[in-house]
């Protein structure tokens, strides 16, 4: 029993390059922005509005670049947090 249809079987890679090539020149799918690491490459919104599509500014954060901030804004105090570095917690 095939889970495919006789359209998707016959769906070519370089159809699929086709279609991946057309949103990213109309939907600003794909974006690219400069960061420390040099240019990246970045999923966008995929739609467009009538005053224009939404942009990506800035480069997402590193990991653990908020976690104090979130931690004390969800109630940890400064020496909580300092614990659970101190702890390998986070």
């Amino acid at each position: 029993m095939t889970t495919t249809g006789p359209v998707n079987a016959e769906l070519r890679e370089t159809e699929i390059g086709s279609i991946v090539t057309g949103l990213r020149e109309s939907r600003d799918v794909l974006q690219t922005i400069d960061s420390r690491y040099g240019p990246m490459r970045l999923v966008g919104a995929g739609f467009r509005l009538a005053h224009g599509s939404p942009a990506i500014e800035r480069e997402p954060p590193t990991l653990g670049e908020h976690t104090d901030e979130i931690l004390g804004e969800a109630g940890y105090e400064p020496a909580e947090i300092a614990r659970l570095r101190r702890d390998a917690v986070v």
